[in-house]
């Protein structure tokens, strides 16, 4: 499951966020419950992204990319705690599904 955190706490780490959710279209408010795709930073507000994501469980094409720039999500249990976080998830971002195990 992706991390949820307030839309105000990502914009004190990174103040360059967009501030519109790509689903909805609408404005992304301090208080408002968001997810961080761990991968490419992209933000929504929680409901939207978990019905994009809930909305592929109905076919074979699950919908576990960002709706945004369609990098594959990464889940947080491919992180190995040995590694930097921010390590894998940039070679997730770059290289895609060839680094997850089978």
């Amino acid at each position: 499951m992706l991390p949820l955190t307030s839309f105000g706490e990502i914009k004190e780490r990174h103040p360059e966020t967009e501030e519109t959710c790509a689903v909805c279209l609408n404005k992304l408010k301090m208080e408002d419950e968001v997810r961080e795709l761990m991968n490419c930073d992209h933000v929504f507000h929680k409901e939207c992204i978990d019905k994009w994501l809930e909305h592929g469980h109905d076919n074979e094409n699950h919908n576990q990319t960002c709706p945004l720039c369609r990098a594959p999500l990464i889940n947080s249990v491919w992180v190995s705690p040995s590694q930097p976080h921010w390590v894998v998830e940039r070679l997730l971002y770059l290289c895609g599904d060839d680094l997850l195990p089978c």
